[in-house]
């Protein structure tokens, strides 16, 4: 009887590594997208985009959509980076369980 226990525990630490595996994953392949956009030379070009008192309302308007779509572009890096440490986390508390 004191098997079956073991068993069950095993399964269930197994299910949790593949459910964080999984997860890690798709993560990875959503930061590889990212990675490809942040890594473009112009993405982080802020001499294009100075603006000019002499811009028309327009030429604003398209580098404030600009700007605010590199924001959300940062924001989603800074959110994929931090589930990654949230992975860690649960991994080594999932290693820290199975040693005790």
């Amino acid at each position: 009887m004191s098997d079956k226990p073991s068993k069950d525990a095993d399964r269930d630490v197994t299910a949790e590594f593949s459910d964080v595996l999984r997860a890690q994953k798709e993560k990875q392949e959503r930061l590889r997208h990212v990675q490809e956009f942040v890594t473009t030379p112009t993405f982080l070009d802020f001499a294009q985009m100075s603006v000019e008192v002499s811009d028309d309302p327009e030429q604003l308007e398209a580098r404030r959509r600009d700007i605010t779509y590199r924001i959300e572009i940062l924001r989603s890096v800074l959110g994929l980076l931090e589930d990654e440490l949230e992975a860690m986390d649960r991994v080594s508390s999932v290693q820290e369980r199975d040693k005790a």
